[in-house]
């Protein structure tokens, strides 16, 4: 395990102990960028550049962004519910898209992301985390869908 990840655990630990002791929902989502690059002399550092702004500008000073090794962001939503987490998914995946043409339309998604939501979808940091890696793995991820860990819900 990785410093990055390593430091993820941690912080969601807390994150989900305070969630515990106070009885509020904590958020837990997962973004990866899954565009190609827009233009031949883009290069992966200035489209992480440009992704870290975005979340960055979307994100409450409360909440965390932790980077993985593999480029994908894990937020951490502190006292977030699902529709909250939903909301910023939304306005990430806009404000990421990629430019298209007419003859490209919903050929390739700006984003995959996921989201599992405290303590409906687990009770753990690491079953949040296991929640998250098997929903971006998923046929729906793939195909550029914002997906929501749910027993009860339809994916979305």
């Amino acid at each position: 395990m990785g410093t990055r990840e390593q430091g993820l655990r941690y912080r969601l630990e807390s994150e989900v102990w305070r969630a515990t002791r106070y009885s509020h929902f904590l958020a837990l989502v997962a973004y990866r960028n899954a565009a190609p690059s827009s233009s031949p002399g883009e290069g992966d550092g200035d489209r992480e550049h440009v992704v870290l702004s975005v979340i960055r500008s979307s994100i409450r000073r409360t909440d965390v962004c932790v980077p993985a090794e593999d480029g994908t962001h894990f937020l951490i939503l502190p006292e977030t519910a699902e529709s909250g987490a939903l909301a910023l998914a939304h306005r990430l995946a806009e404000s990421t898209r990629p430019p298209q043409s007419l003859h490209d339309r919903g050929t390739a998604p700006g984003a995959l992301i996921g989201i599992a939501i405290y303590p409906g979808d687990a009770t753990t940091a690491s079953g949040l985390v296991e929640c998250l890696e098997a929903l971006m793995r998923s046929e729906a991820a793939r195909r550029g869908r914002i997906c929501i860990v749910s027993h009860s819900l339809p994916e979305r």
